[in-house]
């Protein structure tokens, strides 16, 4: 029995979700706001935070780094990610048991006359689940299901990151399917509380809401990261990576 408990916990820590985000619609989403405050927050920092983290970490710091490059200026994010470019945006994914979490990110301005800063959106979701599980003889078929199925999502408001310091760690972004979303989500969309869990593969569902009156879960599939290039009170360039989250093994 404590065999089995152990392996149990241990795969529950490895695995961050029970399954895979649905993916956005390039189409539907409108980007945030590219107006975000200027002003660093001079709060103590915090872990979990958009404040940079000064705790003790768990980690390693040798795990290679991925370099986003911006012409003159460039991120570098400590572990390597699968890298692509399209247009003005570079886009990293997460890969199964490589996340984000905790990894050290920060700048690089090539030209002295230049600054850097950079500013965080996330895509939030909220989708209803399928309500049956494998074996429910009253189950919907998937496809018939999906047909009406309802969806909700929108980019936050950018919000700035400190990465002054050279030592800042991304904090958890990509909140799990077996979450609430934030209160004034909660209250714009009226959702309703509950808790449902569904059988299956991979821990198969859990709703931790109705949304439409339907069980649903919440999402944040991607993340986006703004970086402009000032030269004095002058923008420069507009440049932004793209991160897409790992749900799940």
């Amino acid at each position: 029995m404590k065999k089995g408990l152990f392996i149990f916990l241990f795969l529950a820590v490895a695995c961050q979700g029970g399954g895979e985000a649905p993916a956005s619609s390039e189409s539907s989403k409108s980007l945030p706001s590219r107006q975000a405050p200027k002003v660093v927050s001079k709060d103590p920092p915090a872990p979990d935070t958009l404040r940079s983290f000064s705790g003790l970490v768990d980690l390693e710091d040798s795990l290679g780094s991925t370099y986003l490059d911006f012409g003159s200026a460039a991120l570098i994010l400590q572990g390597q990610f699968p890298l692509e470019r399209n247009s003005d945006t570079l886009q990293i994914r997460e890969l199964p048991m490589r996340f984000v979490y905790q990894k050290l990110l920060r700048s690089e301005v090539l030209d002295p006359k230049l600054e850097l800063k950079a500013y965080l959106s996330v895509l939030e979701q909220v989708n209803q689940i399928y309500p049956y599980a494998p074996d429910d003889p009253n189950r919907e078929d998937f496809e018939s299901w999906k047909e009406t199925q309802q969806h909700w999502q929108a980019w936050s408001d950018f919000k700035y990151l400190p990465l002054e310091s050279g030592h800042y760690r991304l904090p958890m972004l990509n909140r799990g399917s077996n979450e609430d979303p934030p209160a004034a989500l909660f209250k714009s969309l009226a959702l309703k509380d509950t808790l449902i869990e569904y059988p299956g593969d991979m821990g198969g569902n859990k709703a931790e809401f109705l949304f439409i009156g339907k069980p649903a879960a919440y999402f944040i599939p991607r993340a986006l990261i703004k970086v402009e290039l000032y030269d004095g009170e002058v923008l420069k360039s507009e440049r932004y990576l793209s991160i897409i989250f790992s749900y799940g093994c």
